[in-house]
């Protein structure tokens, strides 16, 4: 048995990466069919985990994404006539403007960043019961030995 564990590991591997390799096109379809650039995604990503209500200031943006305020400026004014962000006055500072996803916004951030289509419903209904049970486990095992993050602010750069 133990000759089979660094064979089975290997596998374990290649075929994640196999699946990974298949997984990335589906992923990526939203993205692909969006009028949006990398860089407005980021910048989207970063104002929808800020909070509901915070968001971010032009200018923590323009710092984390190391780019000019009226960069930054720009990526927002482009997301915000993509309904996908709404601008409105600190309340702290009114020389700053705050930027805040729209639920529109934060919809778009879990549709392109969370789709994990190897996991989606389709291919899992394709499953017989008995593998079902057999994948149910492996996530189980896998899930146990993948170590926990801290949760926080994400930075966009």
């Amino acid at each position: 048995m133990t000759a089979e564990l660094p064979r089975a590991r290997r596998r374990i591997l290649a075929l994640a990466s196999e699946l990974e390799s298949r997984a990335i096109a589906h992923a990526l379809q939203p993205l692909m069919q969006t009028d949006i650039s990398i860089q407005q995604l980021k910048v989207l990503t970063a104002v929808a985990g800020a909070g509901a209500d915070d968001g971010l200031t032009v200018s923590a943006i323009a710092d984390d994404l190391q780019v000019s305020l009226a960069t930054a400026s720009g990526l927002i004014r482009r997301l915000h006539e993509h309904e996908l962000v709404r601008r409105c006055s600190d309340d702290d500072d009114g020389r700053h403007r705050r930027v805040i996803a729209t639920d529109l916004g934060k919809a778009a951030v879990r549709r392109l960043m969370g789709a994990r289509p190897e996991f989606g419903s389709d291919v899992v209904a394709g499953l017989s019961d008995e593998d079902a049970n057999i994948v149910e486990r492996a996530l189980s095992i896998i899930l146990t030995a993948f170590p926990p993050t801290e949760r926080g602010t994400p930075a966009i750069g």
